[in-house]
């Protein structure tokens, strides 16, 4: 009687084991699916969507020039990485909103005139085929075109400049060989060049000293040596010279060295 106890009190510890490990499987991959899901609802868009969003919103009336040029500069300095903010705007150009489309071609205008690697990036994410898309597709607006036209054609004629990224040039002739007629280029419709801010306040100015003071001279302090310091100074020179001369005696400088300590 107590044999088949035990036998079944082992039996029972062994599906307490085995089940035991099942629920504990289970309960790992649903926290494990869980922490997945937590994270994904936390963490959003990602910081270059929310910028270039901020940048290209459809409230805007005309471009945000400010925030504009602090995106460069927070791509140069480092703070935002530049492929990420070239790759929001690819995706904000797709977009069928024509206010959208036509403030993300200004500020794609002055990222590529004021950051070093935007051109490549441009370039490497296929930003210009999305740009001959708005350029073929009849439902764009004039505006939206034309600035596309714009940008492609003074890409494709900077030849060294961009001689290194042949798809500029190669994009830009294709239009032409195409028959698409390309209105010209408004000075005043293109994205300003980024000018560091001042180092110095403007109201901040350095006192100009008196001319009298500029041309006065300055006596230089001379300081005198009695004869034994004089002799003093020679002695731990000549000391130094025959230190020398002893680490340097395998040197065939060595000659040299002795002829002009004689003299």
């Amino acid at each position: 009687m107590s044999d088949n106890l035990m036998d079944k009190v082992n039996a029972l510890g062994e599906r307490l084991k085995i089940g035991g490990s099942e629920v504990g499987q289970k309960i790992s991959a649903g926290m494990s699916s869980m922490s997945f899901k937590m994270k994904e609802f936390f963490q959003g868009p990602n910081q270059a969507d929310n910028l270039v969003e901020e940048a290209t919103a459809e409230t805007l009336d005309e471009p945000d020039w400010a925030t504009n040029l602090e995106l460069c500069d927070m791509i140069n300095t480092q703070r935002v990485s530049s492929i990420d903010i070239i790759r929001a705007i690819k995706k904000r150009i797709m977009l069928k909103n024509a206010r959208v489309q036509y403030l993300t071609l200004v500020l794609l205008e002055t990222l590529v005139k004021n950051c070093d690697k935007a051109f490549s990036e441009v370039a490497a994410e296929r930003v210009l085929d999305e740009m001959v898309k708005i350029i073929d597709d009849p439902q764009t607006v004039v505006n939206n075109r034309n600035k596309a036209l714009i940008l492609i054609e003074a890409w494709g004629e900077s030849t060294e400049e961009l001689r290194y990224l042949p798809v500029y040039e190669e994009t830009y002739k294709s239009l032409k060989s195409r028959g698409i007629r390309f209105p010209g280029r408004d000075s005043e419709s293109l994205a300003p060049i980024f000018t560091p801010p001042r180092s110095i306040p403007p109201s901040e100015v350095y006192p100009v000293p008196p001319q009298n003071i500029i041309q006065q001279e300055i006596p230089l302090p001379v300081q005198s040596m009695s004869a034994e310091q004089t002799k003093e100074a020679f002695d731990v020179a000549r000391n130094s010279l025959e230190l020398l001369s002893t680490v340097l005696s395998s040197s065939p400088q060595q000659d040299a060295l002795q002829v002009w300590m004689l003299n």
